[in-house]
């Protein structure tokens, strides 16, 4: 697995992905761990979603 979560922004918008498909995109350690970096990396969070 190259990077656990996938950042991508749009204007205001910033969306993570979870990039694991063999684990069904799980909160896998490895995914847990790299959330706050993904996070931290994003100016300020308006409403946080998932789908």
């Amino acid at each position: 697995m190259n990077e656990p979560i996938l950042a991508h922004r749009d204007g205001a918008v910033q969306m993570l992905s979870f990039n694991n498909p063999a684990a069904r995109n799980a909160l896998t350690p490895e995914v847990y761990k790299a959330l706050p970096a993904a996070r931290d990396h994003a100016d300020q969070v308006l409403v946080p979603s998932r789908r």
